[in-house]
């Protein structure tokens, strides 16, 4: 009689164990299903700021090309007149709304920036060339963030006795 009252318990205990480990199981499963649906959310959310981060630099780099289109226009204006190109591209600024004029180690540099969302702008540099065949080569087309860092002004480092 008594191996059959031994035979039970291992029976009751083996039905017992298998339910713990059938409920780990469903608790692991749940889990990795949490954490899944949390990291395709992050995806879908970084995927969305991604799209409309291309779309604003892409709108902005079609206006920049639009501005430089017009100012080669007008620089292709003045070499086909014949006059003086360098002294007649940088009056050029002032006629193109944005665009400001520069001279810097001898060169004459156009410059316009064009915003591409709150914080950034696309900032271009043309450096006009005394060849009127050439024009203008491209010196910067680059985005450049127009909010500067806060940084602390004191700064305690620690001191080290020698």
């Amino acid at each position: 009689m008594e191996s059959t009252n031994n035979r039970r318990s291992n029976v009751r205990l083996s039905v017992g164990s298998s339910s713990i480990v059938v409920i780990f199981v469903i608790l692991t499963l749940t889990t990795f299903a949490t954490l899944s649906l949390v990291s395709a959310n992050a995806d879908n959310t970084l995927s969305k700021k991604n799209v409309e981060m291309s779309l604003q630099y892409y709108e902005a780099d079609a206006a920049a090309e639009d501005m430089l289109a017009a100012i080669d226009g007008q620089l292709q204006t003045i070499s086909a007149s014949g006059s003086a190109f360098l002294p007649q591209a940088e009056s050029l600024a002032g006629g193109l709304d944005g665009v400001t004029a520069y001279t810097e180690d001898g060169g004459l540099f156009l410059a316009y920036a064009v915003p591409v969302n709150e914080v950034q702008q696309l900032e271009v540099v043309l450096k006009v060339e005394p060849d009127p065949a050439i024009r203008y080569t491209r010196q910067q087309w680059a985005i450049v963030s127009t909010v500067e860092d806060e940084q602390e002004d004191d700064v305690e480092l620690m001191q080290f006795d020698d």
